[in-house]
């Protein structure tokens, strides 16, 4: 679905100069309806910057459809200083929330209630979700997970369901966590537990993939590798697939690039699943 609306948005954009008014307002209303449901599934506040990786649109024209939303009373911005640049945030109001039918638990957007130093973690996990979705992934974001997380003994940054083609790879749910800075081998060891008796044990998820800036991927992988793995029940006793429920890759080049701890890379083309079965 995801991939279709992208398709139109990109043909669309191609012909504008010669679109009737029709078109044009329906074109319109494909985007604002596209970003609501976006910020509405738990994401909650956006960038024109991302919105135009969304839409696949200049952001001249991501930030025209933003700001109709602003005026439209189903958006409201507001300014953040990040490192001495300004960052300008466009949240759902709960007017945006009603208009597209959102899950009554959906939060909406309040002003001086958003971290400066959260911002940039939530935007480098949005693009990761929309390069996902792409591929023709589900996605939850961890607002989501959170309300609704069943027991889980940790909150990932999001959760991911993608048939991935590697048979390496015990399972289509994994879990994402997005590290911006290192953690160090003391915290990453209660992490990895977590993980594991999710994993294993809880049987709740089936991997983990850590995402770094490229600068600390390699360190990062290295650190993980060398920590020592708790006492675990192991499910249905596959002890050989546990190197293989740890995924590491860059921010900057998901999904390309992605490994095991071991360095073995992972074929992370999605799976094709038929439609019938023979």
């Amino acid at each position: 679905m995801q991939t279709e609306q992208s398709t139109i948005v990109k043909s669309q954009s191609i012909n504008l100069p010669n679109m009737s008014h029709a078109e044009k307002i329906s074109r319109r209303d494909f985007k604002q309806t596209h970003i609501l449901n976006f910020l509405a599934d738990y994401e909650v506040f956006t960038t024109v910057q991302i919105v135009s990786q969304l839409l696949e649109v200049s952001q001249s024209s991501a930030r025209r459809a933003l700001e109709q939303l602003v005026t439209a009373r189903m958006l409201i911005s507001e300014n953040h200083y990040i490192d001495g640049h300004s960052i300008k945030l466009f949240g759902i109001t709960h007017h945006g929330l009603i208009a597209v039918e959102a899950e009554a638990r959906a939060p909406y957007f309040e002003r001086g209630k958003v971290k400066s130093n959260f911002i940039q973690h939530k935007l480098e996990i949005q693009g990761v979700r929309i390069v996902a979705e792409k591929m023709g992934a589900s996605f939850q974001a961890e607002r989501k997970i959170r309300i609704n997380q069943n027991g889980l003994k940790k909150i990932p940054d999001a959760i991911m369901n993608l048939n991935i083609a590697d048979v390496r790879v015990p399972g289509y749910r994994t879990c994402i966590e997005c590290e911006l800075e290192p953690k160090t081998a003391k915290r990453m060891t209660i992490v990895n537990e977590n993980y594991l008796y999710m994993i294993e044990a809880d049987e709740v998820v089936d991997s983990v993939l850590y995402l770094y800036p490229e600068k600390f991927l390699k360190g990062a992988t290295r650190l993980m590798k060398s920590l020592p793995q708790p006492a675990c029940p192991n499910r249905g006793n596959l002890s050989s697939l546990r190197p293989f429920r740890y995924l590491f890759g860059s921010l900057e080049a998901f999904p390309e690039g992605i490994k095991f701890a071991d360095g073995s890379s992972v074929d992370f083309t999605p799976q094709i699943i038929p439609d019938t079965f023979e």
